[in-house]
C-alpha cells in the first residue's frame, strides 16, 4: 500500500541524489516511484540513547552488552600477524573524548577499500579488551553516516547528541555499488521527503484518524524516516501498522463480497442417502461437535457461493469423517471430488482409511500420485476425465496439467498449511468454482 506523489518528480531520476544510474538499480530493487522509496522503511535506528563516548567503553567490556559509538575514521591499516602469518585489518576510529581500534580478521581486502579517512561511521558491537588492556571492537557492525566532504550531510553525531534517531537502511552488492548502501538511501529518502512532502495525499478521513489518534500520513512518513525522539517513531509506526491492517481488511471485504454476490457457485442438494448410508454403517456414534460442524458444512454446501471452510481438529478427533460425509453429498448431486495431501505416505493413507469406510457403497475412489506406472496412470487419468473417478486422492501430482476432472465441485486439502496459495488455486480452477 503506497501514496502516489502527482508530478514529474515521480519519475526516480529526478529526486536530488538519486539520477539514472541509481534509479535503475532501485527499479531492479522493486523501488519504481517515489511512492515505493518514501515506503523503504528502515532496519533499524541508532538511538542517542546507545551512544556511548570511545572514553567510557571501559566501563561497557564488563556488562558484554552491545553498545554503539560515534567516530570518524582516522587511520586503517592491514598488517600479517607474526604468529598466524594471517593478515588482519584494523581500523581506528575517533570522537572528541579519545579513540578506538576495530579489528576484522575476515575479508580484509574489502574492508580496506569500504573506509575513507575522516567519513563518520557508527560502529555496534560488544567491546573487548586487547592484550594491552585497550577496549577494542572484534567484526562490529557498522553504519556510514557522512563522507569525508559530503557538504550536504547533516552532522549525525552533533544530532544524535541533541536526540535525533539515526535511520539504518537495508541494501545489498547492487545498491551498495551505485553508493546506496544505508547512509546513501539516507540522502535520497531525505531529499524526496523535502521535494515531495506534499505531495504525499491523505488516504484516511479525519473521522477515522480522530477515533484511532492517528498522526496524519506525511508526518507518519516523515518521523518512520527521520524520527525527532523515540515517542514520534512509535506514533508513526502506530499509523502506518494502521493502515496495513485496514486496506489488508479492506481487500478481504471486497473479496468476500466478490465472492458472495459476484462468483457463483455450485448449490447442492445436501440431504444424500450416500452420507446417511455412511453414518448408519459407522460403528461408532458421531460426536456432538462432528454433528454441528457437518451441519454449518452441509448449509454452506447449499449456498450458491463457493465454500471456503477450515476444519481443526486433534490427532481422531474425527475430520475424516466429516470431509467424507461432504464429498458424498457433493458425489450424490453428480459432481467429483479431489482430495489432496502433502506426501505420497498419507495420501496411500488417505486412500485406505476412506476406502475402508466406503466399502459396499457403489462410490469410485482412486489415488493418483507420482510414480505409477505408466498403464495405471493413463487408466486413473481416464477416470478422472470422463467423471467414472469421483473421489480421487492424491498428491501434488494432481495439480499436473493431464489432470482433467469432468466435473469437479469439492476440493479437501489435508495440512493445507504446507501447499502455497497458488498450489491451492491450480486444483480449484480444474473446476468451476468447487467448494
Amino acid at each position: 500500500m503506497t501514496s502516489t506523489p502527482q508530478s514529474r518528480g515521480t519519475d526516480l531520476q529526478y529526486v536530488k541524489s538519486v539520477g539514472p544510474k541509481r534509479a535503475a538499480a532501485l527499479q531492479s530493487a522493486g523501488i519504481s516511484s517515489i511512492a515505493d522509496l518514501l515506503y523503504y522503511f528502515p532496519r533499524g535506528y541508532i538511538d542517542r540513547r546507545a551512544i556511548v563516548p570511545i572514553a567510557q567503553l571501559r566501563n561497557h567490556v564488563r556488562t558484554r552488552q552491545p553498545v554503539t559509538i560515534i567516530g570518524s575514521v582516522f587511520r586503517q591499516e592491514a598488517k600479517r600477524s607474526r604468529q598466524t602469518r594471517r593478515v588482519i585489518f584494523f581500523l581506528t576510529l575517533r570522537d572528541e573524548t579519545g579513540f578506538v581500534q576495530c579489528v576484522w580478521f575476515e575479508g580484509v581486502q574489502w574492508y580496506k577499500d569500504a573506509f575513507q579517512v575522516g567519513e563518520m561511521i557508527a560502529v555496534s558491537a560488544i567491546p573487548t579488551l586487547d592484550k594491552l588492556g585497550r577496549p577494542q571492537f572484534v567484526h562490529p557492525e557498522f553504519d556510514k553516516l557522512r563522507g569525508a566532504e559530503e557538504e550536504d550531510e547533516p552532522d549525525w553525531g552533533n544530532m544524535v547528541n541533541t536526540g535525533a534517531m539515526i535511520p539504518k537502511y537495508p541494501s545489498g552488492a547492487d545498491l551498495a555499488r551505485v553508493g546506496l548502501d544505508s547512509r546513501g538511501f539516507r540522502r535520497a529518502i531525505r531529499n524526496a521527503l523535502k521535494s515531495h512532502a506534499r505531495e504525499v495525499h491523505e488516504i484516511l478521513p479525519s473521522s477515522i484518524r480522530s477515533k484511532q489518534n492517528l498522526v496524519d500520513l506525511p508526518a507518519a512518513l516523515q518521523n518512520i524516516h527521520f524520527p525527532a525522539d523515540p515517542e514520534k517513531l512509535a506514533q508513526a509506526r502506530q499509523r502506518l501498522k494502521f493502515d496495513e491492517l485496514f486496506f489488508l481488511e479492506l481487500m478481504l471485504a471486497l473479496r468476500r463480497h466478490h465472492n458472495r454476490d459476484v462468483v457463483k457457485g455450485i448449490s447442492y442438494k445436501v440431504e444424500s442417502a450416500l452420507a446417511r448410508q455412511l453414518v448408519d454403517s459407522l460403528s461408532f456414534p458421531l460426536t456432538g461437535a462432528q454433528k454441528r460442524v457437518m451441519r454449518e458444512i452441509a448449509d454452506d454446501m447449499h449456498r450458491s457461493e463457493p465454500m471456503n471452510r477450515l476444519l481443526q481438529g486433534d490427532v481422531g478427533s474425527g475430520k475424516t469423517i466429516v470431509a467424507l460425509m461432504a464429498m458424498l453429498i457433493a458425489v450424490d448431486n453428480g459432481y467429483q471430488c479431489a482430495f489432496m495431501a502433502p506426501t505420497e505416505i498419507l495420501a496411500d493413507q488417505h486412500f485406505r482409511t476412506l476406502s475402508s469406510f466406503l466399502q459396499g457403497m457403489q462410490v469410485s475412489i482412486r489415488l493418483l500420485i507420482g510414480g505409477q506406472k505408466k498403464k495405471l496412470r493413463d487408466d486413473i487419468l481416464e477416470d478422472v476425465s470422463s467423471g467414472r473417478g469421483q473421489i480421487i486422492v492424491g498428491t501434488h501430482a494432481l495439480l499436473e496439467k493431464d489432470v482433467e476432472f469432468a466435473k469437479l465441485g469439492l476440493v479437501v486439502i489435508d495440512e493445507q498449511h504446507r501447499f502455497g496459495v497458488v498450489q491451492r488455486a491450480a486444483l480449484k480452477e480444474k473446476g468451476i468454482s468447487p467448494d
